[in-house]
């Protein structure tokens, strides 16, 4: 099996928006940007080189999530911290039988709703960065019918991570081929779907988390089913373990044992957990 491993890193100019669906007009962000939103900004990266529109674009992310193997996030010098703040947006309503916005009356066509965001807070002198662990089972995706290989631009095409603010640098991408599925008992530094096959054992270094995405597998792009709804209807979940860097020179760590029909990946002496191709 021909797998592909790259190693990402990601520089943040101030941290990331994207919200978690189903809480209100007021929900809050997340800890670290979603596997689902990784792939949405990689599929946007290859479809805005192909110059495709934004229906094949949909189909890319989907095709990814097939394909991948194994997900991970990795703080290299940050930690986040989420908070809510207040925005003035224009309102789509109807209230009273009255349609808005309205020219006729502006101060009733526009709404506060305090928003979630996470910034990222630098432990050192340098810009935040996180870094991202992907596998996938071959170095091609299927689109339209038609084999298109993976590669390294793509990766540092990618310009932003969540909402259109939430502006990124990729500073390094690292490949490597032929990664093995392998089993047992491992340390890892990077963030870890609990689900059959992983048993986490014991943190090493504190401090570590729970947050629930949207399985990256299960990308669904239809009348009927896009993340949103998936998230909202509680489909196809999963949580995962995230690490949090407090101090620069302890590194989160988890004992792990891993069992089929997960596994894990060792790429460049990292390991990432993930399920078994």
């Amino acid at each position: 099996m021909n797998t592909s491993a790259f190693i990402v890193d990601v520089e943040f100019v101030w941290g990331f928006q994207t919200r978690i669906a189903g809480l209100s007009k007021t929900s809050p962000s997340f800890y670290y940007p979603p596997p689902t939103t990784f792939l949405g900004a990689l599929g946007e990266s290859i479809a805005r080189k192909l110059g495709v529109g934004e229906s094949a674009g949909r189909g890319i992310i989907a095709s990814l999530g097939r394909e991948l193997l194994a997900l991970g996030i990795r703080p290299l010098n940050c930690v986040p911290l989420k908070y809510e703040d207040i925005n003035k947006i224009i309102a789509v309503k109807l209230t009273s039988g009255i349609p808005y916005p309205d020219p006729r009356s502006i101060a009733s066509s526009y709404d506060s709703p305090a928003r979630g965001k996470t910034v990222m807070v630098s432990l050192d002198e340098n810009s935040p960065i996180l870094r991202f662990l992907l596998v996938f089972r071959k170095d091609k995706i299927d689109l339209r019918g038609k084999a298109l290989e993976l590669d390294e631009d793509y990766f540092w095409r990618i310009h932003r991570l969540g909402s259109k603010e939430s502006r990124v640098s990729v500073i390094d991408v690292r490949r490597k081929d032929g990664i093995d599925a392998e089993e047992g008992k491992i340390i890892s530094k990077y963030s870890f779907p609990v689900m059959k096959g992983v048993q986490p054992l014991e943190e090493l270094q504190r401090k570590w988390l729970y947050e629930t995405y949207i399985s990256p597998r299960d990308i669904e792009y239809s009348e009927r089913a896009n993340p949103v709804l998936t998230y909202m209807e509680s489909r196809s979940l999963i949580p995962f373990r995230i690490p949090i860097l407090v101090v620069r020179t302890e590194e989160p760590e988890f004992i792990v044992e891993v069992r089929e029909p997960s596994a894990y990946y060792r790429v460049d002496g990292e390991v990432v957990i993930g399920w078994r191709g």
